[in-house]
């Protein structure tokens, strides 16, 4: 890092300041690594990778005006993105978050039952529509320890969706959870992982974090095999990362017991979403 501030001293470029921007945040130094992208967006004002990086950083501070405000600076120059978001944590030391989509399901319990095993907590983003099926296993989830998450009622693409259908479906959500006992931040993931500007736009209003994943399972795709997807964990994940699953499936269930005990023989602690980022 000593060799980029000295060329920014003698010599500014925008790459130079992106990759110092991105040294300063592998080492949590947030507050120095954002004003290091706003000195690039001085150089090279249509750089749309400086503002995605300034939203991802006023996110995990929880800086909704800041945030609001170069999202519509992004906004200017790309209208189209669809990758905003928190993807990591970043953290100093071996930690990882274990998240799992689209339930509560019949596996919910089962996958409940390997954490306590192994004292290992994690973050479930949970379907409205399952909580209303399965609310005693949210209860259990929570009483174990869990944080619970919100994604949306109808598991819909949000994407192409209305601000009004969008803010409804993550209203909706909350209250199910406030109803049953989370008193906490509910953090929000989009179905599918879909998004929009328009969605971005409406979390920070809301203020509530877009919590996406640097690493996925991809155990939503049936060529997947248990095998494959813990190697394509194990083989990807670095300190901070988020890691994707999903509690829907059966080889999940039995995946998730290897990645623990594969990733706790190679030195990671495991943490919630919450944890990791704070």
């Amino acid at each position: 890092m000593p060799v980029y501030q000295f060329a920014i001293t003698h010599k500014p470029k925008n790459n130079f300041y992106q990759v110092l921007g991105y040294s300063l945040k592998q080492l949590c130094r947030l507050d120095e690594a954002a004003t290091i992208y706003q000195k690039a967006i001085h150089i090279k004002p249509d750089n749309f990778r400086n503002y995605e990086a300034l939203l991802e950083i006023y996110m995990l501070q929880n800086k909704w005006s800041e945030a609001s405000v170069y999202l519509r600076k992004f906004l200017q120059i790309n209208t189209d993105y669809q990758n905003f978001g928190i993807k990591r944590g970043y953290a100093k030391e071996k930690v990882i978050a274990l998240t799992y989509d689209d339930g509560p399901t019949i596996y919910t319990k089962q996958i409940l039952d390997i954490l306590e095993s192994y004292q290992v907590k994690a973050t479930f983003f949970v379907v409205g529509k399952n909580i209303e099926k399965y609310p005693e296993l949210v209860k259990l989830t929570l009483a174990r320890g869990h944080e619970l998450a919100n994604h949306s009622y109808n598991h819909i693409n949000m994407s192409v969706a209305s601000p009004e259908l969008i803010k409804s479906e993550i209203e909706k959500t909350d209250r199910f959870l406030r109803q049953l006992g989370v008193t906490s931040t509910i953090r929000f993931r989009p179905p599918y992982g879909q998004q929009s500007p328009e969605l971005l736009k409406l979390l920070l209003q809301m203020q509530k974090q877009l919590i996406m994943w640097d690493v996925s399972s991809r155990d939503y795709l049936q060529k997947h095999t248990q095998e494959s997807m813990v190697n394509r964990v194990i083989n990807h994940v670095r300190n901070g990362s988020i890691i994707l699953l999903h509690d829907r499936f059966s080889k999940t269930v039995k995946a998730t017991e290897i990645i623990i005990k594969s990733l706790k023989a190679r030195g990671y602690s495991f943490k919630t979403i919450d944890e990791i980022l704070t």
